[in-house]
């Protein structure tokens, strides 16, 4: 039934941007498979309804996915909590325009909202503090801060952070910045444990090749979901 597979294909994007946790050694613990396990079991239980079944049936069960995945948050939001207070690793690459001269603190953790999937907010995100001190810039000049998520598995995502004021050499940056989970499966996300710090000519570079890493994790779920007809 077509409408049963866009509502699986939903899931899907669901499952492949939902991330979170309380480990302490991972960058978002260990939160991603249990989300991503429902979504999964939602997508397989979606393709055993018999074909004619109606469209009001395949919503009716989305209805009570959207239902579990309230009560999941219910459940998650006590190790979110957990991660306030809790730092960052990161390594900076030399030679970049600034230096971070401080813990990267995590002050909150935001579960996927997979109610609006297709903005950030089906994403889980760190919105975390720190301070940065400019070392080499132009006069008045604004400093960009290009970072990949690198862990088990390589580097698996990527972000900009933006001072979003002009700076000179020896200011201080005080910076609050969101990092958003990558949008790969439970256990990339899981393998996050640092933030790289990049010069924006390596960031480039290594994006392209984490795109194409994205996709092909993608399309390889999608597959094994039989979701690529």
């Amino acid at each position: 039934m077509k409408t049963r597979k866009m509502i699986s294909a939903f899931v899907l994007l669901a499952a492949l941007s939902s991330c979170g946790g309380n480990s302490s050694d991972k960058m978002f613990g260990d939160i991603p498979g249990i989300y991503e396990e429902k979504m999964v079991k939602l997508v397989k239980n979606m393709q055993e309804v018999d074909a004619s079944s109606s469209q009001s049936e395949a919503l009716e069960m989305l209805a009570d996915f959207a239902k579990e995945m309230e009560e999941l948050e219910k459940e998650m939001a006590p190790l979110a909590e957990k991660m306030k207070g809790r730092t960052v690793d990161y390594t900076v690459e030399e030679g970049l325009p600034y230096q971070i001269v401080s813990d990267i603190q995590i002050e909150e953790m935001k579960l996927p909202d997979v109610t609006v999937i297709g903005s950030r907010d089906s994403e889980i995100r760190l919105k975390v503090k720190f301070d940065a001190v400019v070392t080499g810039v132009s006069e008045g000049s604004y400093i960009n801060l290009y970072y990949l998520l690198s862990g088990d598995k390589g580097n698996v995502g990527y972000g900009t952070f933006r001072s979003g004021q002009k700076a000179a050499v020896g200011d201080t940056l005080h910076l609050e910045e969101t990092i958003y989970a990558p949008d790969v499966p439970a256990e990339y996300q899981e393998s996050c444990r640092s933030l790289t710090f990049v010069s924006e000519q390596a960031f480039d570079s290594e994006r392209k090749v984490i795109r194409e890493k994205q996709k092909e994790l993608s399309d390889a779920r999608k597959k094994e979901l039989g979701l690529d007809q």
